[in-house]
């Protein structure tokens, strides 16, 4: 029978690849639909500066699901092909079943963070902005520029995202044995 870590483990490695699975999904849908109000705008909606934007955004859901569904994809499956070969059980951790789901669900939060601001960040570059209105043109056209708040807000919830990741990682790489030393 599996150490109940191992199953957290392996529950966070399918998790993880479906949360990936679910932002290329999502950002296939997002993109679509964008690309057809560009090339069928409705009536009275052409908003392409707001379409471009989205498809920048689903542009990055879908590089950061793919990076996700792979890497953790790839995990899960080198994991259970170890457990197949292997005759005696893998070293366990030396965390107990509660750090191990804290630890992992800290690495996922730190993943999402991180994804969620990488497409915040490619958005901050196809910003929509409208000119102010005047008297005499009360219409107005949005137009495309950079948010520089924006671009420096997704950076910095980039480095949190990737900083709470790298030390929930760490932390559970540590917590295996690396050497039949180790294991003693």
């Amino acid at each position: 029978m599996k150490d109940k870590t191992e199953i957290v483990k392996n529950l966070f490695l399918y998790l993880t690849s479906i949360a990936g699975v679910l932002m290329i999904i999502f950002g296939v849908i997002s993109a679509s639909n964008a690309l057809i109000n560009i090339v069928i705008p409705q009536y009275g909606q052409e908003n392409e500066p707001y379409n471009i934007q989205s498809i920048a955004r689903s542009v990055a859901f879908i590089i950061s699901g793919l990076l996700i569904f792979f890497y953790h994809w790839r995990l899960a499956r080198r994991e259970k092909e170890n457990q197949k070969m292997e005759e005696k059980p893998q070293p366990s951790t030396n965390m107990n079943f509660g750090e191990s789901i804290f630890f992992y669900s800290l690495s996922f939060i730190g993943i999402m963070i991180s994804s969620f601001a990488f497409a915040s960040l490619l958005s901050g570059f196809f910003w929509v902005e409208y000119p102010a209105s005047t008297p005499e043109n009360a219409i107005t056209v949005p137009f495309i520029t950079k948010n520089l708040n924006t671009i420096l807000n997704s950076i910095i919830n980039f480095l949190i995202g990737v900083g709470v990741w790298l030390f929930s990682w760490m932390h559970v790489k540590r917590s295996y044995p690396t050497s039949k030393e180790d294991e003693a």
